[in-house]
């Protein structure tokens, strides 16, 4: 048990639950940048992030359960992140994350592992084999596509649950019909 923890402590934590956190609040990201010296250095990470302290601290007690190394920043809007960056430990939360995965989350987690698991691989070479490749470059190319894509997929249950193709407005106030069971638009009134 690490950090003293015992089975009773760790017993109220499921993989469902920090599943369905970083579902929500997760990332799973490689990135690549040029140095001023012309040569490439690449990254990947595992994160997951929000504004509630319990929550954190939650994700943090899971990933000291399974023995993860991980650290924790702060964005200027005071949102918390937890940070996992070292290779090993981004393989072992991405396979006990995964068969609980789905959508963009689960493509995004694959490509990761696939990045990392290539790194671990030829970290075991020479100098020149622990080079980065060209499926480095196209793994992280991938991944920027997969963010940056403005293909946005509609739910199935739309046709179910009636969505007509509107997005809605935050600015808008929206009233439930209880006979309907949908959220509709209501008309502002100026008093």
């Amino acid at each position: 048990m690490n950090n003293g923890q015992s089975a009773g402590n760790r017993s109220y934590m499921n993989i469902e639950t920090v599943a369905g956190l970083y579902l929500g609040e997760g990332h799973f990201s490689i990135s690549k940048f040029q140095r001023k010296n012309g040569k490439w250095q690449f990254g990947a990470e595992v994160g997951f992030s929000n504004s509630d302290p319990a929550l954190i601290d939650y994700v943090c007690k899971w990933q000291d359960s399974i023995g993860v190394q991980h650290y924790i920043r702060q964005n200027s809007q005071g949102c918390y992140q937890i940070v996992v960056q070292h290779h090993v430990d981004v393989v072992k939360i991405i396979d006990t994350l995964e068969p609980h995965l789905f959508g963009n989350k689960k493509a995004e987690a694959s490509l990761v592992k696939r990045f990392v698991l290539g790194r671990i691989e030829r970290s075991k070479g020479t100098k020149q084999e622990r080079g980065y490749t060209q499926e480095d470059h196209d793994l992280v190319d991938e991944a920027r596509l997969r963010k940056s894509s403005t293909t946005k997929s509609i739910p199935v249950c739309t046709e179910l649950h009636g969505y007509n193709g509107t997005e809605y407005v935050p600015s808008q106030t929206v009233k439930f019909n209880g006979t309907t069971h949908k959220w509709n638009a209501v008309q502002q009134t100026e008093d």
